[in-house]
């Protein structure tokens, strides 16, 4: 992944991460609200085009609806069967 720089100082197909998120109460959309604001942060501030994150795998559908898919097999992190996810930036979403 290490090609050319962009106007960010990233090298192009940089990959950014979001860590773990979690809230005091489900169902309310606190968690929605706050993977969408880290999104919108990565790209107002970085120009993020992919994002990856370490989901937990039970958690897949809530990743999908905030605009990840699945891009690994299931994999074991803390004794917790985790898949990679990734979001990638459509063109016009973020366009002003």
């Amino acid at each position: 992944m290490l090609n050319s720089t962009n106007s960010s100082g990233c090298v192009a197909r940089c990959l950014w991460s979001i860590g773990r998120v979690i809230t005091t109460e489900r169902g309310k959309g606190y968690g929605r609200e706050i993977m969408l604001h880290a999104i919108e942060a990565a790209v107002s501030h970085f120009n993020a085009q992919l994002i990856d994150i370490e989901a937990q795998e039970y958690a897949r559908g809530f990743y999908e609806r905030v605009g990840f898919h699945q891009s690994s097999e299931p994999f074991i992190l803390d004794g917790i069967p985790h898949i990679k996810m990734t979001w990638t930036r459509k063109a016009s979403m973020y366009e002003k």
